[in-house]
């Protein structure tokens, strides 16, 4: 089992962006940039480090632990879901993704397959005014951010989160 750092907060954080873009699906993109940053937050919950602070606890994204090998050229790693999705510690991915995902982009229904093409809505949708970026929005990551999020919180509750807000989900 993943042994890493609990970062509830963040993973509440990933779940507020996930609840507004399902709130602005009749926007579109807007939605769809929305949900990958949902997705992005919550990758980035296993990606972070716990630090102390004179309050309590932040956690701060650890880019060292970026798999480097699946870097797109060009592009910004840090709002790169296939990247951060291939960075994932091995169990993590275990967890998260189907049993058709593992070592594979072959299935054309696969999450690495939807990560790696959607992989920078973030950055290219975020200014739609900007004649570089994409049109068109789907509900797929919307989808993906919401199994990701109740996945991690069901491996929370078996950690025995203490957190009000794991503990009670979905009543939140």
């Amino acid at each position: 089992m993943w042994s890493g750092n609990l970062a509830p907060w963040v993973v509440e954080e990933s779940y507020k962006y996930y609840i507004s873009s399902v709130k602005v699906r009749d926007l579109g993109y807007v939605s769809d940039v929305l949900a990958a940053l949902s997705i992005e937050i919550i990758f980035k919950s296993y990606l972070c480090k716990e630090i102390q602070v004179n309050q309590g606890v932040t956690y701060k994204f650890d880019s060292k632990l970026l798999n480097k090998e699946y870097k797109e050229e060009g592009t910004s790693s840090f709002h790169d879901l296939f990247l951060l999705a291939k960075s994932l510690p091995e169990e993590v991915q275990f967890l998260l993704f189907k049993d058709s995902d593992k070592g594979s982009d072959k299935d054309r229904f696969s999450d690495f397959l939807i990560l790696k093409e959607r992989r920078n809505t973030f950055s290219s949708s975020r200014y739609l005014y900007e004649s570089k970026n994409k049109t068109g929005s789907s509900t797929i990551l919307s989808n993906l951010a919401l199994e990701y999020i109740e996945k991690t919180i069901s491996l929370y509750k078996e950690k025995e989160c203490d957190d009000w807000w794991i503990k009670n989900y979905p009543e939140v």
